[in-house]
């Protein structure tokens, strides 16, 4: 069975979990928020298969935190639970997470492997499967946006926060 290693990458209303054997100077896009995690639309600590990847993030400058140095092991094609504690889960947080399974650079439409389809509550947890093709280390995103779903991981949005 193959192993890989998950990186985590944070920002404000918006996650990203790293994976990636190469280069890790790949110049991935940082995505913005008008106003940022300021009214607590934001992430403060993310899970997967039992690993805290980031914790006491809380709303960081620019909404965007990465987590190059944190991982956890997962097998490509399986699924495991992850949770999110968010800073204020009383605002319609909703989650998108993406993982860069073809090393290309670009979270891709078809990469999105977890979103949440109406608010979630605090902690949010839920499942996502590692895509066959991440073989090695990856890159996910995790991203929170305030009242509505994150469909592009590199928009501007108003509020959020993205990691990883």
């Amino acid at each position: 069975m193959q192993f890989n290693i998950i990186k985590a990458l944070f920002a404000v209303s918006i996650f990203s979990l790293f994976i990636n054997q190469k280069s890790l100077a790949q110049s991935y896009c940082i995505p913005t928020y008008i106003a940022g995690c300021g009214a607590d639309d934001g992430i403060s600590c993310f899970t997967i298969n039992g690993t805290v990847l980031s914790t006491g993030s809380g709303c960081s400058t620019g909404s965007y935190e990465f987590y190059g140095v944190t991982s956890a092991s997962v097998s490509a094609g399986q699924t495991y639970d992850f949770s999110i504690d968010l800073i204020n889960a009383i605002n319609d947080e909703y989650v998108s997470i993406w993982i860069d399974a073809d090393k290309d650079g670009v979270f891709s439409t078809n990469e999105l492997v977890a979103q949440a389809a109406s608010p979630v509550t605090k902690p949010y947890i839920g499942t996502l499967t590692i895509p066959a093709n991440a073989i090695g280390t990856v890159r996910m995103r995790v991203r929170v946006r305030f009242e509505d779903m994150a469909f592009n991981p590199c928009a501007t949005y108003v509020w959020g926060k993205i990691i990883y």
